[in-house]
C-alpha cells in the first residue's frame, strides 16, 4: 500500500482527492486480485459465477476498503 500511496501522493491534486483516488484504486486492485485468484484456483473448484462475486467482493471490501482506511488513519499525509 505504501508504494501506491507514494505514487498517488506525487499527483498534483488536493489531499481529499488523493485519499479518494487511493481508496478507489486499492479497492479495484484487490478486486482484480480476487478475480485472478478465482480464475486460477476457484474456477475448477467452484465454477459458478456467484462464487466469482464472492472472490471479487470480499478482498475488495475487507482488504481494499477497510485495510486502506486503517492505513490512512495510521499515516499522516500532505
Amino acid at each position: 500500500m505504501k508504494k501506491i500511496w507514494v505514487k498517488v501522493n506525487e499527483l498534483n491534486i488536493k489531499k481529499e482527492n488523493k485519499i479518494r483516488f487511493f481508496l478507489i484504486s486499492m479497492i479495484l486492485i484487490w478486486m482484480l486480485i480476487g478475480g485472478i485468484a478465482w480464475l486460477l484456483v476457484g474456477k475448477n473448484i467452484w465454477p459458478s459465477y456467484s462464487e466469482l462475486l464472492v472472490f471479487i467482493g470480499l478482498p475488495g471490501a475487507f482488504i481494499g476498503l477497510y485495510g486502506s482506511i486503517i492505513y490512512l488513519y495510521n499515516h499522516d499525509f500532505a
